[in-house]
């Protein structure tokens, strides 16, 4: 009977989550990353007036590159926007960071699949 009050009691607390688990620290962010399908794709993150926050997509074609706002969300999520797209809609994407791998969805139509993964260069 002990066991199982323990069990339970340890259960419960591991399955509790943190309402912020999953947001990424803007810090770890900022700099430089290349993605490392095909290595023509860099990302830039930024601060611009300490309170927006930029990444600069930079491509071998023009098409969807330039300047992107952006929020980081909990569970792992970024809302992002094209701040050349004649609309204000912000979408959401899966983000990840471990180590100095970042692993992004495809949110700028790149033809290297849903899930994007960059290196940081510096």
């Amino acid at each position: 009977m002990k066991r199982g009050i323990i069990a339970l009691f340890a259960l419960t607390v591991l399955s509790c989550t943190d309402e912020n688990s999953g947001i990424i620290d803007v810090k770890d962010l900022r700099g430089n990353w290349i993605e490392v399908k095909n290595t023509t794709d860099t990302l830039s993150f930024a601060t611009l007036f300490d309170d927006k926050e930029l990444v600069f997509l930079r491509r071998a074609e023009l098409f969807r590159s330039g300047p992107y706002e952006y929020e980081l969300l909990p569970n792992n999520r970024i809302s992002i926007h094209w701040m050349l797209a004649s609309t204000m809609t912000f979408n959401e994407y899966y983000i990840k960071i471990t180590g100095d791998k970042l692993t992004i969805g495809n949110f700028y139509e790149s033809p290297s699949g849903k899930i994007l993964t960059f290196k940081k260069i510096d």
